[in-house]
């Protein structure tokens, strides 16, 4: 999952990469061939040449130069950012990374953090927002459970009445202080699921615990067949924040707090 020099799998830019400053707002990063093989924009070639498409159905344009960020752009020249390409995107990344570490970290229930045995996953756009059904294994037992990835805060609610109402378990991991990183930090940030809450369980309905942002960047131990390391500017840990600095600090400050990084060279 090494990807890109500048620009992550999911779209953004990378925090401290040459060409610019990191954004809030993602760009499309994948075009998809007549077969449906993906191709990334660094791989791809400029203009029109390669003949790919969006996620949306749209042609696609690879946008290569030396001075912005490389991206995909639709062919008809709207510079508004692809919500399907970035859902989809999201989407694919998180049920890559969740297969080669084979297991789902749970939400805390009553102080305890649970694991179980991912079997099979499917992608799904739930509402605006990207999602997985997760098969989970647990003996003989055989379950299944929604997960929500966010990179802006603020969504939980809106999803809360239509998981209750289904009966189905669901959690979210907030992934909006890693959007800016790279792939490996992302991976990280899905496999551990610290920053992780219930939207609803089925079991628990009435529970109510966030598991971040007291451990989001707590140090996990990994099985010695998972693939995902944690990065190593992980290892120099700074003092913690406090809840009211996670929700109101913009994420270049709150990663400058946490890990020591700035935005300059």
């Amino acid at each position: 999952m090494n990807r890109p020099k500048h620009l992550n799998s999911l779209g953004y830019v990378v925090t401290g990469s040459a060409t610019e400053r990191s954004s809030a707002q993602a760009m499309i990063a994948w075009g998809e061939k007549e077969n449906g093989a993906l191709v990334h924009i660094d791989d791809a070639a400029p203009g029109l040449a390669d003949g790919l498409i969006c996620a949306c159905g749209a042609p696609l344009v690879a946008r290569k130069g030396s001075v912005r960020t490389n991206h995909f752009a639709h062919k008809a020249g709207t510079v508004e950012a692809c919500e399907q390409a970035q859902l989809r995107a999201l989407s694919r990344f998180a049920r890559r990374t969740l297969l080669e570490v084979g297991k789902l970290t749970l939400p805390s229930i009553q102080g305890r953090r649970l694991t179980t045995t991912v079997d099979e996953i499917r992608e799904e756009i739930i509402g605006r927002c990207a999602g997985l059904w997760v098969t989970t294994v647990k003996g003989e037992k055989r379950g299944e459970i929604a997960v929500l990835f966010f990179v802006k805060r603020g969504q939980k609610s809106a999803f809360e009445v239509q998981f209750r109402a289904l009966q189905k378990s669901a959690m979210v991991i907030d992934l909006t202080a890693f959007r800016n990183c790279r792939d490996p930090e992302i991976a990280f940030a899905i496999a551990t699921a610290e920053d992780s809450d219930w939207i609803y369980n089925a079991r628990h309905p009435n529970w109510r615990e966030r598991s971040g942002p007291r451990s989001i960047f707590r140090q996990k131990s990994h099985s010695a067949g998972t693939q995902i390391t944690a990065p190593t500017s992980q290892t120099k840990l700074k003092s913690a924040i406090t809840e009211e600095e996670w929700q109101t600090l913009h994420y270049t400050e709150l990663r400058r707090r946490v890990f020591g990084w700035t935005d300059k060279k």
